[in-house]
């Protein structure tokens, strides 16, 4: 049942007042305590109401419209303040909550968004910022669907560079180590390799002819080089396959390199860039945002370049409305000169760009090496979380690994964007905790009955409302976490109703009904932070 639209609905009846959903989003609330009204519109935030003769007017038309679902309407000191009809609300939660069609819309019109996440280095181990990159960006995409909107999930894997030029010459040497993940054994050469070089120099002027070759395309070293791409990419689709994220399009930077240079003449033609030596420079008139380095050489292209000419591609390609990056804050900087070189270069969309960084984030106080050193890749790490559960709460491998993934994806989206968090063992499986297992736990034990003759109680104690009326708050959370880019706004939110149930359930003064509106919602609102909860729900 979504409120927000109700009232939307029944102002917009009237010819008097035509309101944007925008206006009345960010003027209408659900109040804490429902005691004195359960929807509390701001008015001066609605433009369309200026006077108190609008005011006044406003109120007439909500209490002309005479909506069953509106009990009483008052104004008080420029606020509306609205009574539902408690029985019929909650009566509408259960319709909902059984046919799961979640009306979720505060928009009138469905955008287009491109979210850019993931994006890993190939020929290495995932890390941690990007399986967070991943976590927070598909919990977004998911959001983003829920609202009534169009998404596109873009995975700019990182392929190109020195590094794999390095990584060709350390194959070529000492071949690759016996791993079950070959990640970690690219990883280990690439250790392996720079240790080497600093007694060696000869390893550098070696990976620098090879990557030479590369640019110029030498079958031979191209052939070296696809074959590392693939046997890494292949590691991480395992990945990607196991939480259930697929993309629209995957892209690597190799790609963008001819068009890279295409951009860098753009930019040297629109006499924005200054040339010192080989190195082509980006100078902003803002003094706070350092130069841009656009070329070290002749013919080269960096990371910045191969960049620009993937946001130029991309919005060729989709015409979102919203083009987010939900990448690594130490990157900030490079957005800023990102979106900024755009807007030189005269793309108006450039302002469709934002980077939505995400904090450090560690295991054990480690990116997913531990306290001896042994790397650990992404899928070990679920692997271990899965064992600590097997051995706590003996569940069935398959089961564990589950959990784990749940447990994990809701640890990494729980906390604001840029915070740092820490995986800790003992923690994020512990039962009855702010965190994904006791959730998922939860909303998977929890006995329902009765399901095809549920009705609501008659008469409602003011607990059990104050739960239905803070699941009627749904839409606007969502809506908030997309304003805001944080799939913790919905993490916190199914956590406040899963307390506020278990205190009901304590107090036995929950209802059949209510128990079913609760375990719907909130395995919905798992499955928008692609928590894996198991579609069957505990029945007696």
């Amino acid at each position: 049942m979504n409120a927000f639209k109700l009232v939307h609905a029944v102002i917009n009846k009237s010819d008097q007042f035509q309101l944007e959903m925008s206006d009345l989003l960010s003027a209408m609330t659900l109040t804490v305590s429902s005691e004195t009204a359960d929807i509390v519109i701001d008015l001066k935030q609605i433009p369309a109401v200026t006077t108190n003769h609008d005011e006044q007017s406003l109120l007439e038309v909500i209490q002309t419209a005479q909506d069953s679902h509106i009990q009483n309407v008052i104004l008080v000191n420029h606020q509306l303040l609205i009574s539902l009809d408690r029985q019929l609300m909650s009566q509408e939660l259960l319709t909902q909550a059984k046919t799961e069609e979640w009306d979720l819309q505060t928009s009138e019109q469905s955008l287009r968004f491109t979210v850019d996440m993931s994006s890993p280095n190939l020929g290495r181990t995932m890390t941690l910022t990007h399986l967070r990159s991943t976590t927070v960006g598909e919990a977004l995409s998911l959001m983003i669907e829920a609202a009534g909107h169009k998404v596109y999930r873009l995975n700019h894997i990182g392929d190109w560079g020195m590094a794999f030029a390095r990584l060709i010459v350390a194959v070529r040497r000492w071949g690759l180590p016996d791993d079950d993940n070959p990640n970690i054994g690219y990883s280990k050469l690439q250790h392996h390799f720079y240790e080497e070089s600093e007694f060696n120099p000869e390893l550098d002027i070696e990976a620098a002819v090879v990557f030479n070759q590369l640019t110029h395309k030498d079958p031979k070293v191209m052939a070296e080089w696809k074959q590392i791409c693939e046997i890494s990419r292949k590691r991480f689709d395992d990945v990607y396959d196991l939480m259930n994220v697929h993309f629209t399009s995957e892209t690597g930077e190799s790609a963008y390199t001819e068009a890279a240079l295409e951009v860098k003449q753009q930019l040297v033609d629109s006499n924005i860039t200054s040339k010192e030596l080989d190195a082509i420079i980006v100078h902003f008139p803002e003094k706070e945002i350092p130069q841009a380095l656009i070329q070290t050489g002749e013919n080269d292209s960096l990371y910045l370049t191969r960049d620009l000419a993937a946001a130029i591609d991309r919005h060729e390609k989709f015409h979102a409305d919203y083009n987010w990056y939900v990448v690594g804050n130490e990157q900030a900087t490079h957005f800023i000169q990102l979106k900024r070189i755009l807007e030189m270069l005269g793309y108006d969309w450039a302002n469709t760009i934002s980077h939505l960084g995400i904090g450090f984030n560690s295991y054990q106080g480690r990116r997913l090496i531990n306290s001896s050193g042994e790397l650990i890749s992404v899928n070990g790490l679920f692997n271990k979380v899965a064992r600590r559960i097997m051995e706590t709460y003996q569940f069935s491998e398959e089961e564990a690994l589950r959990y784990s993934l749940g447990t994990i994806i809701f640890e990494s989206v729980k906390y604001p964007r840029l915070d740092h968090f820490d995986i800790d063992l003992s923690t994020i499986i512990a039962n009855e905790q702010y965190n994904g297992f006791s959730l998922m736990y939860y909303v998977e034990t929890f006995s329902l009955y009765g399901e095809p003759n549920l009705s609501v109680p008659q008469r409602l104690s003011k607990e059990q409302w104050e739960l239905l009326h803070l699941i009627l708050a749904y839409p606007q959370k969502l809506a908030q976490g997309l304003q805001s880019g944080e799939p913790s706004e919905l993490a916190s939110f199914a956590y406040e109703i899963y307390l506020k149930h278990k205190n009901l359930v304590s107090q036995e003064n929950n209802h059949p009904s209510i128990d079913y509106i609760v375990i719907k919602t909130l395995k919905n609102l798992l499955y928008v932070l692609n928590i894996p909860v198991k579609d069957t729900i505990g029945r007696e």
